[in-house]
């Protein structure tokens, strides 16, 4: 795929996931991801960054200023989750109105299949962080005015430094040869530096 973007081959597994009820959502989770993991959670109304560890979500909730785990209320407005670590992910998709997901699982450097991907990393919105009452979450904050809370301890950035979310894109080629992503994950938050970035970006054109 020639479009300035280094791409790999690495194994890759992904199993479907289909009409998962809302109320066995947790308990298939417990079942499926055993190691610490971040997750990103689109509510109707919001969206909430948050780590996934023993068998629950936790988050900073404004609201009390403190941790908080994500209690059943919440789940009938959860729209979309994608929960990951580097080696996984799960990514969920509520069906309409119904109280069931379908979506997928995905792990790399396993199983027979090998998928060529390229690793892109997603800017957040974000130029300065601040702290909040605990000291495991940082808000990362705009000028103008946007804000996302992030599950992790982050020390201030300096002037030319970002975080991201680093993703691999898998790659498949239609009957003309042709390449284009079909699937994405996400893989983990990672703290760029801008002008290497654009430095790296300058020297690939």
């Amino acid at each position: 795929m020639n479009n300035g973007l280094k791409s790999e081959h690495i194994k890759s597994q992904t199993e479907l996931i289909k009409n998962l009820k809302e109320d066995n959502l947790l308990s298939f989770l417990k079942e499926k991801i055993s190691k610490p993991s971040y997750a990103i959670m689109y509510f109707y109304d919001s969206v909430v960054t948050s780590k996934w560890t023993e068998g629950n979500f936790y988050y900073f909730d404004k609201d009390i200023q403190a941790e908080s785990g994500l209690s059943d209320e919440r789940f009938p407005d959860l729209k979309t989750i994608r929960i990951f670590n580097p080696e996984s992910e799960i990514f969920l998709n509520r069906m309409g109105s119904s109280k069931e997901f379908s979506g997928r699982s995905r792990v790399d450097q396993t199983g027979e299949k090998s998928e060529e991907v390229v690793k892109i990393n997603q800017i957040l919105f974000g130029s300065r962080t601040e702290e909040t009452s605990n000291e495991n979450y940082t808000i990362l904050r705009e000028n103008r005015g946007t804000e996302i809370i992030l599950p992790f301890s982050l020390r201030s950035i300096g002037k030319n430094e970002r975080i991201a979310v680093q993703m691999n894109y898998y790659i498949k080629y239609n009957e003309l040869n042709v390449a284009g992503y079909y699937d994405s994950r996400m893989i983990d938050f990672v703290l760029l530096n801008k002008r290497k970035e654009e430095e790296i970006e300058n020297g690939r054109r």
